[in-house]
């Protein structure tokens, strides 16, 4: 197990995650997108954490505002919270985010949400909040030096699968893969979009 890993599977352990899959890709059969792992990224990351969401719900809870409360005093000594919302203006992924009807209604409260708790906290949404128009073939979230991963799997009708209590992948950045995922998040985040959230 690489040693970069070896704090968050220690911090899922105590909080009664199953035992995962151990080796350079470390695999949990569930827990992905759970409001108990954004307890514990956001209790544990120490110097980066970098969302690629959708409608980012479960983040921006009342469960996690501990942690907006203190993010301006942490951004300080150098922290870097990034977050990537689907945009709501990309017609062609809304249509197809999501089985059933709202979906744009309910990404546009969460935006919206987000926006007033960051602003609550002195926090320009748009320094950390981006919005992406492409597809997104994968969940990531980096965290200090560690990538979690799940991929996005799709229904016969096109829509993808919830991803909620998913299994998830943990690896180091330096790894082959890891390091990937953090490429393109990059990637993303350099093209994505900021918008006059006024407008939304």
């Amino acid at each position: 197990m690489p040693v970069t890993c070896k704090f968050l599977t220690e911090a899922f352990s105590d909080a009664g995650f199953p035992l995962p899959d151990s080796g350079k890709i470390i695999k949990y059969d569930s827990g992905f997108e759970t409001q108990k792992l954004y307890e514990i990224l956001l209790a544990n990351a120490d110097k980066r954490l970098w969302i690629f969401g959708r409608k980012n719900r479960k983040l921006f809870s009342t469960e996690n505002r501990e942690f907006f409360n203190d993010l301006e005093r942490r951004q300080k000594n150098g922290f870097d919270f990034k977050c990537l919302f689907l945009n709501p203006n990309a017609t062609e992924f809304i249509t197809h985010a999501q089985r059933g009807i709202g979906f744009a209604k309910k990404l546009d409260i969460c935006i919206q949400e987000a926006k007033n708790i960051l602003s609550t906290n002195n926090i320009n949404f748009n320094t950390v909040c981006k919005f992406y128009s492409c597809e997104r073939p994968e969940q990531i979230i980096v965290i200090d030096n560690v990538v979690l991963y799940t991929h996005i799997n799709y229904a016969a009708d096109d829509y993808p699968l919830p991803i909620t209590k998913a299994p998830f992948y943990m690896i180091d950045i330096e790894n082959t893969i890891g390091n990937k995922y953090l490429k393109k998040f990059k990637e993303v985040w350099d093209t994505a979009d900021t918008l006059k959230l006024e407008a939304i």
